[in-house]
């Protein structure tokens, strides 16, 4: 049987093959790539900043950004995705969330993930 060493202890390999797809995973909402302009407000500063949308599920979408200012885990957002190729998006249909992953800057843009406040609440209107 093979083993891997993790630490200072020796894992079989199917156990640890067990261990990672299970950590893999841990989303309740299943994710589409959704490519879509998007706004998003600051709920500190009030800037609204202009961003893309590379994933979005019921529960969190996941944007890049371009800011001088990168924003942070645990940063209070509104979001509002462009669904109909409008020039202008409305601040009525924003919605709360948070970040919850913030990678680092590069070339000026930052992808995001955002947590939705409440399921649901950007799904596409026809």
């Amino acid at each position: 049987m093979a083993e891997t060493t993790v630490g200072i202890r020796t894992v079989p390999a199917q156990a640890r093959e067990r261990q990672m797809s299970q950590a893999v995973e841990r989303r309740r909402h299943a994710r589409q790539a959704v490519a879509r302009p998007c706004k998003i407000r600051s709920r500190t500063s009030g800037r609204y900043l202009a961003g893309l949308t590379r994933d979005v599920s019921d529960g969190g979408v996941a944007i890049e950004i371009r800011f001088t200012r990168p924003l942070s885990v645990g940063d209070e957002i509104e979001v509002v995705i462009d669904w109909t190729g409008s020039a202008v998006l409305s601040s009525d249909a924003l919605t709360r969330g948070r970040i919850v992953r913030a990678d680092p800057t590069r070339d000026g843009l930052q992808r995001v993930a955002v947590e939705l406040a409440r399921a649901g609440a950007l799904r596409k209107v026809a």
